[in-house]
This record gives structure tokens, C-alpha cells and sequence, in this order.
């Protein structure tokens, strides 16, 4: 979600590249996306998030 631009992250309407699929429902992920690496790239010393919708046992 990086823009070219260091430093400025987008995410959703805004946002296009291949594969994109245009759903309400991928605007919140690349939102989530874009938080992640606009922190990193604020504090590179952090861990960037991951997120799974699968429990594993």
C-alpha cells in the first residue's frame, strides 16, 4: 500500500494495481495493510502484524 511517495500509504478507491478486486471488503484489508507499513516505516525496529482467518491447533 506504499505510494511513491516515502513515507504516504493508501488504501482502498484510491489504490490500484494487478489483481486488485474492487470490494468493500479489500479496502479494510489494504487499510490494515497500509497502517502496518506506515508503522514499520515509522519505527523499523518493530514486528509488522500478521493476520490469518485460520486457527491452527
Amino acid at each position: 500500500m506504499a505510494t511513491n511517495v516515502p513515507g504516504i500509504f493508501a488504501a482502498g478507491d484510491i489504490v490500484q494495481y494487478e489483481g486488485k478486486t474492487n470490494l468493500i471488503a479489500s479496502g479494510y484489508t489494504e487499510a490494515i495493510t497500509a497502517v502496518n507499513k506506515a508503522h514499520k516505516f515509522i519505527d523499523p525496529k518493530v514486528t509488522e502484524q500478521l493476520y490469518s482467518t485460520v486457527l491452527y491447533r
